[in-house]
């Protein structure tokens, strides 16, 4: 079974230990893809897909997942990218060689590899009062060795 909740639950972990991020996202950072319309801007909303697995011997299996970030903000374009940049540097001070695992990782899942692959910045299709509001993306791959309890 995935681990999906342990990597939400990290980035989630990884905002609240930061106070630039936490400052940046006064809506919070949601797991999901929706929030409701009274959320303050700017917020995170995060979504976490597993990819594919592959089992080996000893019970345990390599899967990978996609993890996209997107920020929904204000009608300002600096915003979105500037929490973007943060989230992408305090993300990758966590998944550095010198501190190779995320907070809520248990005994059962381990990080192997982190990479970044997209950033995007555009304008949703929805104004509020007028304005626009700024969408921003990041996606990282993430590569985890998870060990599967096996009953006999």
């Amino acid at each position: 079974m995935g681990q999906a909740h342990y990597i939400a639950k990290s980035f989630k972990d990884v905002v609240a230990a930061t106070p630039p991020l936490n400052n940046a996202l006064p809506g919070n950072l949601h797991y999901g893809t929706r929030v409701d319309t009274s959320t303050v801007r700017p917020y995170g909303l995060l979504d976490v897909k597993e990819l594919d697995r592959r089992y080996h011997s000893g019970g345990s299996a390599f899967v990978r997942y996609e993890v996209t970030l997107t920020v929904v903000g204000r009608q300002w374009v600096e915003e979105v990218g500037v929490i973007l940049d943060q989230f992408a540097a305090a993300f990758n001070e966590v998944t550095s060689p010198a501190a190779f695992a995320l907070p809520s990782f248990t005994g059962q899942i381990m990080l192997v590899r982190c990479q970044g692959t997209t950033l995007t910045e555009s304008v949703d299709q929805v104004q509020e009062a007028g304005k626009d509001i700024m969408v921003g993306t990041i996606t990282w791959i993430i590569l985890t060795q998870e060990t599967e309890l096996i009953l006999v």
